[in-house]
């Protein structure tokens, strides 16, 4: 076999994405192996979905000034008041709420949760901040009748 053709082989086998090949002729053997080092990238998507929501922890307020409830954050994560940077918020300071209605969002783990308030009233005051970590059991929203 001539140089030709075993170098036509190399280039095809560099080409062809193998790891390895052998080719064996009545009096030719050619063992080719590729010890080439890739490194290989992938790109992380977030991806970014409503689960189903979760329940707040809600517990009266102990203070004299005002009569309420505050709706405590039901996990560690990032408190976000509306569902967008451009929407309005969820609800405001003098709103009033029904039992059921969407509050907040908690952002743990890329995953958006939607927190619903388990008491209708007003509300009294919002004591998390937008794009904020708030910790378990964290005051977010106080909740007056």
């Amino acid at each position: 076999m001539d140089i030709n053709k075993i170098n036509s082989i190399i280039e095809l086998f560099k080409n062809s994405g193998l790891d390895e090949m052998t080719l064996e002729l009545k009096d030719f053997k050619i063992n080719l192996k590729n010890n080439k080092v890739e490194y290989v990238t992938k790109e992380v998507v977030n991806v970014v979905e409503k689960s189903n929501p979760i329940k707040p922890v809600i517990e009266e307020k102990q203070s004299d000034d005002t009569n309420g409830e505050w709706i405590k954050a039901p996990f560690v994560g990032t408190f976000y008041a509306a569902p967008s940077a451009n929407e309005a918020p969820y609800v405001k300071v003098g709103q009033k709420i029904n039992e059921g209605d969407v509050i907040c969002i908690l952002e743990a783990m890329k995953v958006m949760n939607e927190i619903k308030s388990n008491k209708s009233g007003t509300v009294l005051e919002i004591k998390a901040q937008n794009g904020n970590m708030v910790e378990f059991n964290e005051e977010l929203i106080l909740i007056g009748d």
